[in-house]
């Protein structure tokens, strides 16, 4: 928390309670559901655009919706995504990277 309270005095920060964290509902747990969550809140919001701080699963569903949503991502800060990543990780990333400006190294296909 005091991380988000120091960024919060440049940045607006908004800390996001993922389905199943606090509610349990029965379904809505595949990362499609849980990006639209995040798009809705961001609609809700009227923000057309989100920097993305990701930890753990956060940092899995900041990197689906990158890909599957570039337009609404301007920045993503990934954080001990340690789960097992889709094997085409680094395809999947390309086109954000790019709008980006930015090939780093580890993300390059060997």
């Amino acid at each position: 928390m005091a991380s988000s309270k120091r960024l919060s005095e440049v940045r607006q920060v908004i800390s996001v309670d993922l389905r199943g964290l606090s509610d349990k509902p029965a379904s809505g747990y595949t990362m499609h559901e849980h990006a639209q969550d995040i798009l809705g809140l961001l609609d809700a919001l009227a923000l057309s655009q989100a920097e993305l701080v990701g930890h753990s699963f956060g940092a899995l569903l900041s990197l689906y919706l990158a890909y599957q949503h570039p337009q609404r991502i301007a920045k993503l800060v990934l954080l001990d995504a340690a789960a097992r990543l889709h094997p085409q990780t680094c395809e999947m990333l390309v086109p954000t990277m790019s709008r980006l400006g930015k090939t780093p190294p580890a993300l390059l296909p060997t």
